[in-house]
């Protein structure tokens, strides 16, 4: 009996043995093996800095190669001051470098996953991923958050799936679904080795950056216009005070330092305010900063002029001359960037 016994519980052992063996096959081969898990690996090898990990899962290559004149195109496509015939021949060099390219946006991704940055602090070779960060940056998505994983399913053909990947990209204030494809290898691995629709992710991108700046210049035209009235203005009493007597005169030269301090200035410091609360787009970051240290030379000029008016020396109006010259100038330069930012946005 004993024996009978024990052979029973030998034999329950070896079966619970076989289960458990089988449903660790069935958990490596129909769990782990499955493009749901791919993903969830690929977030976690993310959070975690995982080459690795990140490297089974996605096919870095194929994805570049798969991707490339797509995310291409839309870049050149978002350059729209640029006209046809050079967006083809711009198209045609970058194609050209496609190699280099690939192995920028290459080391771009491993710093990435590496760090959870796209750039190098350490300065150590900061001309390794320049390139690609650029293009990054331009393309939109160093500033674009994964959301969630909206739905992972299987083609016809089995070793296909398709993920519909949602991210939210900051500039846009917009969500955007990536079609991520995903291939199951012989080993029953499945990898990355598509991103389908950069083209349109970068044309979304391009297109909110367009309205954000359409909307920056209408307003900045209006404040400017604004303020050209008060200066006109100005401009006028200044010569009526001067008709009526002369800088000889203290008077009159009581009567420009009010004018100097109590409307140009004023107006002036109320421009540059105005300007500064504006939203300003990325496109448009130098041509505002411009417009800010103009505002800022006039401001100067006015209190120069008005301070010439009360100690009559000559190195105070040759300073505040130098701050006006130099305000004409960047003046003409605004000028020049308006005139192209006016046309990317009317493009």
């Amino acid at each position: 009996m004993n024996k009978q016994k024990n052979l029973k519980f030998i034999l329950a052992g070896a079966v619970i043995i076989l289960i458990l063996i089988a449903g660790g096959f069935w958990y490596m081969r129909f769990h782990r093996h499955t493009p749901e898990r791919t993903i969830s690996d690929i977030r976690q090898a993310l959070e975690k800095h995982d080459m690795k990990t990140f490297e089974r899962c996605v096919d870095v290559d194929s994805v570049l190669n798969s991707s490339y004149d797509g995310f291409v195109e839309g870049l050149i496509d978002a350059e729209i001051v640029m006209p046809d015939d050079a967006k083809t021949a711009v198209g045609d060099i970058v194609r050209m470098m496609k190699d280099p390219i690939l192995t920028s946006f290459k080391n771009a991704i491993e710093q990435y996953v590496s760090t959870g940055k796209w750039t190098e602090d350490d300065g150590k070779d900061p001309t390794r991923i320049t390139e690609a960060s650029e293009l990054l940056s331009r393309s939109g998505l160093t500033k674009t958050d994964f959301r969630n994983v909206e739905s992972v399913t299987k083609t016809q053909d089995k070793n296909i799936a398709i993920a519909n990947i949602l991210v939210y990209q900051q500039e846009a204030g917009s969500e955007f679904t990536f079609e991520v494809v995903l291939t199951q290898n012989e080993d029953g691995q499945w990898r990355v080795t598509e991103i389908r629709n950069f083209r349109d992710f970068i044309t979304m991108v391009s297109q909110a950056r367009r309205a954000q700046l359409e909307k920056y210049m209408l307003t900045t035209a209006a404040i400017t216009e604004k303020h050209e009235r008060t200066v006109r203005e100005a401009e006028l009493k200044y010569g009526d005070i001067l008709s009526s007597g002369s800088l000889g005169n203290q008077e009159t030269r009581d009567a420009i330092k009010r004018l100097m301090t109590d409307v140009i200035q004023k107006d002036w410091e109320e421009r540059k305010q105005e300007l500064f609360t504006s939203e300003v787009p990325e496109a448009a970051q130098s041509l505002h900063h411009l417009r800010l240290r103009i505002c800022d030379l006039h401001i100067e000029y006015a209190k120069g002029y008005a301070q010439w008016m009360a100690d009559k020396k000559a190195s105070t109006i040759r300073d505040a001359d130098a701050k006006l010259k130099e305000a004409k100038t960047l003046e003409q330069e605004a000028r020049a960037l308006t005139r192209r930012m006016d046309a990317m946005h009317k493009n």
